[in-house]
């Protein structure tokens, strides 16, 4: 049987030797081994992966829109290249139905703005403002006519105004008397020559 030394005070101390596995190392502090065990996770590793995946990701999306692009032009050739089929609806077909206040988007209007601008894909506001802008141009100044410059319409507090201060034309008296001459009574055909009717000549 192995003889076993007593410790004490006055005795110097073994020293207790212990086998450690890999991944720790030993360092001496005081005259003493201290162990401490390394990390198992590999952050390094876990950085790279991720970068890797990520740069995967992006080129990935880079290939499915150009892809994507290809396809769509291919596509827009082949569709202008073939005829329309027989079902297809024309332009007037693919209106919404009366009344339309507004032209759908991608039709155009029917009116003449003069503003040299295109109204087709915007707001309905956009064609709002310059109507607007119109209808407050002749409340104020009128209709005119864009032949002779004449004002045509006015408002009707306006009108009234001018009509107050114009006056209406009244027919010549002699007019009305050459009118008067040309009636006369004659036999009705109806009664037989009993009564008579008002005929103008």
């Amino acid at each position: 049987p192995e003889e076993r030394r007593p410790i004490g005070p006055g005795l110097p101390r073994p020293q207790v030797r212990r086998r450690l596995g890999e991944g720790r190392n030993r360092e001496k502090e005081g005259g003493e081994e201290v162990a401490h065990e390394e990390s198992d996770v590999n952050i390094k590793a876990i950085l790279q992966f991720t970068l890797g995946l990520l740069i995967f990701f992006l080129i990935s999306l880079a290939l499915m829109k150009l892809m994507y692009n290809f396809f769509e032009q291919r596509e827009v050739k082949r569709e202008m290249k073939a005829p329309p089929g027989p079902m297809a609806l024309t332009e007037a077909e693919r209106r919404p139905p009366h009344p339309r206040l507004q032209a759908a988007p991608g039709f155009g209007d029917d009116l003449e703005l003069g503003e040299g601008k295109n109204l087709e894909l915007q707001a309905p506001q956009a064609e709002y403002r310059i109507l607007s802008k119109r209808w407050q141009q002749a409340l104020k100044e009128g209709q005119k006519d864009p032949a002779t410059g004449a004002v045509t319409a006015l408002p009707i507090e306006d009108a009234m105004k001018q009509l107050v201060q114009q006056g209406l034309p009244s027919r010549p008296q002699a007019e009305g008397q050459k009118t008067f001459r040309q009636v006369q009574e004659v036999p009705s055909q109806s009664s037989s020559g009993r009564t008579m009717e008002v005929r103008r000549q």
